[in-house]
């Protein structure tokens, strides 16, 4: 079948208004823009010393006004206290804006009857205070309330209002819309019943509406819980849908013996990685186009690897092009393949290439995205080198109908993990490295910095470097000065002087590479950069590195960082540095970093916390909501697993 794709149309934004911020293209999708929770209403107090102690729960409680409110400012808020019907008073704080509040008071003293209020109740003494108060409407007191998702532009309530609104309506049509694509996957309306957990007595029209409004929280999140198994299966059939479509027969498929290439290494090759070559290049000899990952962590031989399949196919008479994120690495991968094999006579092209260098003739290019914008011709291999930093558009670029591709990373996006944890992308993975290293990674709290700097001193004084990395390049950003490498750079050098250097993507590539180069020589102790030095530097004598606020970077990247200690084996240091209090969420996402070494682990974790996005080909999203059935909502994979286990025809071998 045909994977569907919605066209946001001028005629479709209208027809959804400002849900079109959440993705939403069609009025049929307005149902599966999901609440995030829900808020049990159901049994309001109307007595306030009946409320329990430090552990009651969030509720809603209903009174009168007891007095005017009173306005402050600084934050602009409003404080409120309601009193019940024995004469006992709740106090609570309300903010906002200035004209929001205006009309809050205006809505708060023209109410002659009861005002309910929801939040957690708490006692101080015998005062009772409600924390994180917001007012209910009357309508809802008795009821459970949905929560949706708001933007800047549409705020939860507006949200709330534009869904229900025509929830009735649409229900039945966003579920004749699942039949009709569904079932013809997986066989009748009862499969997919049973595949969502839905009770054959329940229709999925109904589902939808209780996914919204539950008779109680429970149920809505049942609900809720059956659709996102629906969106799962969705997934499923859009990556296989799309597995079908790259099925295409190959450009070429001829790739000489590698065998021949390997010794001008000047290393031996470890077991898994002359198994990773076996297996890619078996995958090039196939009927179909290859898409093939090849993973391994930093410092495990992934360069050589690829490197080889290259050779072996130029060999064979194809062309190839390997695309790199930055200049830097594109000189190094060019220079290394040039010294192993100069009869290849590698083409590098950046942004510096001269622009009337005929690319086409040349079999082997070597590039950045400057590939992308020039007329290269077509290509029978595109090697993707630290996949996670190119868009799914840039990776589908130089790849026509039947070009093979090989995608090459530490650690995988979300929805690379997700495909090949689903069997839709073949991989080789390396795990062997070809050095011994122990890499101590731990996590200062706001506060530990002297203990931080006590230690990354120490470093520098047996004589080791440090790499110290800030979220941003400039103060200008937000204004943000001290997370702020420009501004640290000042504050460094005073500390070492003339041992400091300073590297971001604003400073001119001859800048940038003068830093390295001087870390390289050993002119320079410690090297303060931004994210810049994630991929393709190499500075043996690193044997720390420090992240502030990590908290701003996803955990790929933090581990790519990781990976620049220690390149030499040995012990090595990576500290991730928090400024300022984070949430219990973040902290739990850090602690992956604590706890697992290992890149694979790291990108399965990844997935597990973030989502994996979407799984068709159609899609850019490569992490978080699936944005093409749910809206709102990640599919988890642990529910997405469950799903697949009930779909074992429908793995992608036995596609047809």
């Amino acid at each position: 079948m045909a994977t569907v794709v919605a066209t946001p149309t001028q005629d479709a934004r209208e027809a959804v208004g400002l849900l079109s911020l959440f993705g939403l293209t069609q009025r049929w999708q307005i149902p599966m823009l999901l609440p995030r929770r829900f808020e049990d209403l159901r049994n309001p107090v109307t007595q306030f010393t009946s409320v329990g102690g430090l552990d009651a729960s969030t509720q809603v409680l209903v009174g009168r006004l007891a007095r005017s409110p009173e306005r402050l400012s600084n934050p602009p808020r409003m404080d409120v206290v309601l009193s019940d019907v024995n004469g006992s008073t709740l106090k609570f704080t309300l903010y906002g804006d200035r004209a929001s509040l205006d009309e809050t008071e205006r809505t708060l003293v023209s109410r002659q009857s009861e005002i309910a209020v929801f939040g957690e109740p708490r006692w101080y003494g015998k005062t009772l205070i409600l924390r994180s108060a917001a007012l209910v409407d009357a309508d809802w007191v008795g009821r459970v309330r949905p929560v949706y998702p708001g933007t800047r532009r549409c705020s939860p309530e507006t949200t709330r209002r534009r869904v229900l609104s025509d929830l009735q309506t649409l229900a039945p049509i966003t579920a004749a819309w699942m039949a009709q694509h569904l079932v013809p996957a997986v066989g009748s309306m009862d499969a997919v019943k049973h595949i969502a957990g839905i009770p054959p007595n329940v229709t999925l029209s109904r589902v939808i509406e209780r996914a919204h409004l539950p008779l109680a929280p429970e149920q809505g999140v049942a609900a809720q819980r059956m659709l996102e198994r629906i969106g799962a299966l969705w997934q499923f059939i859009c990556a296989l849908d799309s597995h079908r479509a790259v099925q295409a027969p190959p450009r070429w498929r001829a790739p000489a013996d590698w065998r021949r290439r390997a010794p001008a290494l000047g290393f031996h090759l470890t077991d898994e990685q002359i198994r990773a070559v076996d297996e890619t290049v078996e995958d090039l000899r196939a009927d179909v186009a290859m898409r093939r990952m090849l993973i391994g962590d930093v410092g495990t031989g992934k360069t050589a690897v690829y490197a080889l399949v290259a050779a072996a196919c130029v060999d064979g008479g194809a062309r190839v092009a390997v695309l790199l994120p930055n200049e830097r690495l594109a000189e190094q991968v060019h220079a290394n393949m040039t010294r192993w094999w100069p009869d290849l006579s590698p083409l590098r092209l950046t942004g510096e290439t001269d622009a009337g260098v005929d690319i086409v003739s040349q079999r082997l290019v070597i590039g950045t995205t400057a590939i992308l914008h020039r007329e290269s011709g077509a290509f029978d291999l595109v090697i993707i080198d630290e996949q996670h930093k190119f868009s799914r558009e840039q990776r589908d670029a130089l790849c026509s109908a039947g070009t093979h591709q090989l995608e090459v990373t530490a650690t995988c996006i979300p929805r690379s993990q997700a495909l090949m944890n689903f069997g839709m992308a073949g991989v080789s993975r390396l795990r062997q490295a070809h050095v011994n290293k122990r890499i101590h990674t731990r996590l200062w709290n706001p506060g530990e910095q002297s203990g931080l700097f006590a230690a990354v001193q120490e470093t520098c004084r047996r004589g080791d470097q440090v790499i110290v990395i800030y979220p941003r390049k400039s103060a200008s950003e937000d204004n943000a000065t001290k997370e702020a490498a420009e501004a640290a750079y000042a504050h460094w050098n005073r500390i070492f002087p003339g041992r400091v250097a300073l590297a971001h993507g604003d400073q001119d590539t001859q800048a940038n590479a003068d830093a390295m180069e001087r870390m390289a020589n050993g002119d320079a102790s410690v090297l303060i950069a931004t994210t810049v030095v994630e991929v393709g530097i190499d500075l043996p004598g690193v044997r720390r590195v420090v992240v502030v606020q990590p908290d701003r970077l996803g955990l790929v990247q933090l581990h790519q960082l990781r990976g620049r200690a220690a390149r030499t084996g040995g012990d090595g240091w990576f500290d991730l540095y928090l400024q300022h209090k984070v949430s219990p969420k973040t902290r739990e996402r850090l602690s992956v970093l604590l706890a697992v070494s290992d890149g694979f682990e790291v990108a399965e974790q990844d997935m597990r916390l973030r989502g994996f996005g979407s799984l068709s080909a159609h899609s850019n999203r490569q992490s978080g909501a699936d944005g093409m059935l749910l809206f709102g909502h990640s599919i988890s994979v642990e529910l997405a697993e469950e799903v697949a286990a009930k779909l074992p025809e429908m793995a992608p071998e036995k596609a047809s």
